[in-house]
Parts: structure tokens; sequence; C-alpha cells
């Protein structure tokens, strides 16, 4: 059976365009890389056929957080499908095929001075159609709200190798259940996405990033609830660590101020008032700052925004080995290290502390060898028995994987 699947699937893709054996990527019985919809729809139904299950792919960022993936799999990817396929600058309107990374699609908005309010972490990796399926948003959910708000329209392919498509190619679109909202974060359990419209915005007029340093980590957080609490309205706070460990690490905030001239000149003077004090430097920067690069475990911590610093304490006290990004507006954490012996122990302490306050952790990169010894995402949820219901009812020959518990 394995071998006439792989026939039939070199047959229909080109023989490049499947892989099969060791060379595999993430473990799968079969990987492969369809051209279009008809393309992938051919290769759910021959998997459907084989008894294989389907797990989707873009640029494989966040496959690892269902590791391991099923023993006897189809590895889909989107990797082909780099289509811009169009865009209505006059409506802010953009349609793009699922594998189309997300620093590709701001290349082509920024051409006509648009932008889509998403930043996520390795822009030049991370596809649509991932960004979607993981609902990641980066630091820009603070001012411009999660990737849901942006997506109008889903297309893609079911468990069935039936074309699904949820939304319009319209903002203002009211009719109907909002299906995009449904893939969006359902990491390829319901469906394999192979295009997403989203709504745009127009750029700025003028964009200013400040530096700002304290002389000790209490001081930074202290003046950045000050901040938070006044009239001042930055688009982005954010603070990355390369060692949570080093106490020599200068104590150093980013913060982006977006808006007309005369907005963001205002806001930088309010910002000097409000952060100066004893030890504080504040000074004009042009870069955005990133998380260092690198590492097998990556780990998202969401709490509620005025309980960050004492999380991040903890963070510290379980013994990290690595770096921490952190949005103190929003109260989301993103933490990477290499795996170590005690790695699992130090998210599992991290986890005991945020989720009785109501937050939570997810693993969102992890060694295959975690697999089974450690939940990507923790404690069920309250609403997971819906999102169940949900899923009996869209695939209920569980084509593609259930997520892990």
């Amino acid at each position: 059976m394995m071998q006439d699947i792989s026939s039939a699937l070199r047959l229909k893709l080109g023989a490049l365009n499947v892989v099969d054996g060791s060379k595999t990527p993430f473990g799968a019985t079969i990987a492969a890389f369809p051209r279009g919809e008809e393309e992938a729809a051919f290769c759910i139904a021959r998997a459907r056929e084989a008894g294989l299950r389907v797990v989707c792919a873009g640029g494989g960022a966040y496959v690892d957080s269902l590791a391991p993936l099923p023993p006897a799999s189809l590895l889909l990817s989107s990797h082909r499908m780099t289509r811009i396929v169009e865009h209505q600058p006059e409506n802010l309107v953009m349609t793009a095929e699922a594998g189309v990374t997300l620093a590709t699609l701001q290349d082509a908005l920024r051409r006509h001075r648009q932008f889509l309010p998403i930043n996520v972490p390795d822009p030049d990796t991370a596809t649509l159609a991932g960004i979607v399926s993981a609902a990641a948003t980066g630091s820009w959910r603070a001012a411009y709200g999660p990737v849901r708000d942006w997506v109008l329209e889903v297309r893609g392919i079911d468990g069935m190798a039936r074309d699904v498509r949820g939304g319009a190619r319209v903002v203002k679109n009211v009719a109907g259940y909002d299906i995009p909202k449904l893939y969006t974060g359902s990491r390829g359990t319901l469906a394999f996405i192979t295009q997403v419209t989203f709504k745009v915005r127009p750029m700025p007029e003028q964009v200013t990033r400040l530096l700002f340093s304290a002389a000790t980590w209490e001081a930074l957080h202290a003046r950045l609830a000050a901040l938070a609490a006044s009239e001042i309205r930055p688009t982005i706070v954010e603070v990355v660590r390369a060692d949570i460990r080093d106490p020599a690490e200068r104590p150093t905030a980013v913060i982006t101020l977006e808006g007309s001239a005369e907005t963001v000149q205002w806001q930088v003077v309010s910002c000097s008032e409000v952060l100066r004090g004893e030890g504080a430097m504040i000074g004009r920067v042009d870069y955005a700052p990133q998380p260092p690069r690198g590492g097998d475990v990556e780990v998202t911590v969401r709490v509620i925004p005025s309980t960050i610093w004492e999380t991040l304490a903890r963070v510290a006290e379980s013994g990290w080995r690595g770096s921490a990004a952190y949005c103190p507006v929003e109260g989301r954490i993103s933490l990477r290290c290499t795996a170590y012996p005690d790695t699992i122990e130090q998210i599992e302490a991290i986890r005991a502390y945020v989720e009785p306050q109501g937050g939570g952790v997810t693993i969102e990169r992890m060694p295959r060898a975690w697999a089974g010894v450690v939940s990507p995402f923790g404690a069920p949820r309250p609403d997971a028995p819906l999102a169940q219901a949900i899923k009996a009812a869209l695939d209920p020959d569980n084509v593609f994987p259930t997520l892990p518990k």
C-alpha cells in the first residue's frame, strides 16, 4: 500500500516533490509538496485511502508542537505554494497562498506603503498558513489585536479531500459564521490551509523607536508600569534579554511610537517625562529588538499583564538557561533555550505558577525525545469539549491529527 501511494503521488506531483524513507522531514512516513489546491486534494485523498494521517506543514516552525507525528503519516507541505494571488491596495486587502512567508508578504505590501500588523519571530521562514494555524501575532498584538482580527478569508482542503472556504475578500463581511476564526489557532487539525486573505493597514506617517534603560530591573519595570498607566499609547514595548540569568545585563526596553508626525513628537516628549528618573537613559534607535536565534526549545508564556514581573522572577528562579523576550503591556513572554536534562522540570515549574492564575504555557518547539513526556499545551482549556466536538464534526475520520494533551 505504501508503495502504491508513493507511486501515485510521484506520478501526480513529480518525483522531486515526494520524499519517503529515512530522509522524510520530522519522521513522517512520506512527505509531499503540492503546487496548488488540486494537488493538495489529491494527496489527502490518497492518504485517506491508505490510512495515513495528514500532518500540515509550512516552514515547519510549529510542527514540533505535534511531536511525535503519528506513526503512519503524510507530511503535507505548502513549501511550493508561494504565489501572491491578489492585492487590492484601494481596499486594503491582500490574498496569498499558504506557503508565502511573512517577509515576502510585507515586502509586497511595502511597495504600496501598506503592512500587515503581524511581526512574529523569523519572518523569513514563517509562512502565512503556519501563522494562522498557530495564531501567532508577535509584539504588535497589544496595539493591533490578534491575528484572527486580520484574517478575512481562509481556503483549504478538509479531511474528505473537499475544498473548504470561509469568509470573503471584503473587509465589511457580516454574513454567516466567522469560519476564518475557527481555523485560526487550529494548528492543522481541521484542514490543510491553501490560501489566506488578510485585511492590511496603511503604513504610519512616522515611526520612532526609543531605547530606554534604567539602573536596575526593578526601576525599569516600575517606569514601564508608569508608562502603561499614562495617556501614551506605544505600539510596542518590548524587552529582550539574551540571558535571563545574566546579572550584568543592562536593563533595557525598546518603545515604538507610531502615527502622524505631530502625534509621535508629542509621545516622544511625554515618554521622556514619564520615564526619566535616577539612572534612566533615553535615546532614539533605528532597530527593533530581536530575540537570539538558536536552541531547540521555544516556549510562549501568557499571563495577566500586571503579573508579568512576578512571572519573570519565577522564570529566573526556575533556572532557565536561555533568552527571554517579553511585552509588558500584552503579558506575553517568549522563552528560547537549548534543551538540558532539567529543562522540562523548569517548564513544569513555570506552568504550575502560571496556570492557577489563568495564564498558559505553550511549547512551540521541542526535541522529539520529549514526545509523550511533556504536554505542549498544559492543562485542558474549559472549552476543550467544544473544540473536540468541532473536530469530530469537521474531521470525523481523524485524517488530521488531534492535538496532544
